[in-house]
């Protein structure tokens, strides 16, 4: 992997700094019906009706100056629309919903989608205080327990 890529999932070693909660995650080929190449692999994130999902970039290319978007690739090959929370907070985080960047994305049902960011956004997102974006600490994909069971893939996280 090489930056600006966050997180991409051909291999192994590609889950070194990713850790699911509340959900079980492999990387797996993309089904036919979702890849945009042959072999197209992506990281299957499984869970429960019960259990908050999510999936966690610990220890993410740290300084995102320079760059004016974050992007994510997601896939919801369920029915249902595939409500997430995409969360951002640097090494000043104080543990408060407030002091983070929180935006809540809809993927309808049987879509593949790229959400974007503008890192101006980002960085406005702590309500006392600007976000350092060069020292960006985590990044993670949450939802609500719940909601069902299903499972989402994730096929990469990149800075533009």
């Amino acid at each position: 992997m090489s930056f600006p890529t966050i997180a991409q999932f051909r291999g192994s070693l590609d889950l070194a700094f990713i850790e699911p909660q509340g959900a079980s995650a492999e990387i797996v080929e993309l089904p036919d019906r979702w890849s945009r190449t042959a072999g197209e692999r992506a990281l299957r994130i499984t869970y429960a009706d019960r259990q908050p999902r999510a999936v966690q970039v610990v220890e993410p290319s740290s300084d995102w100056r320079g760059y004016s978007a974050v992007a994510v690739d997601i896939t919801n090959p369920g029915e249902s629309e595939l409500r997430l929370t995409f969360r951002i907070f640097d090494a000043a985080h104080r543990m408060d919903y407030r002091d983070r960047f929180n935006l809540p994305i809809a993927i309808p049902g049987r879509t593949r989608a790229t959400v974007r960011v503008a890192l101006v956004t980002v960085e406005a997102a702590p309500q006392s205080r600007r976000m350092d974006l060069s020292r960006v600490a985590d990044v993670m994909l949450f939802g609500q327990p719940g909601d069902g069971a299903g499972e989402f893939y994730l096929s990469r996280l990149w800075l533009e």
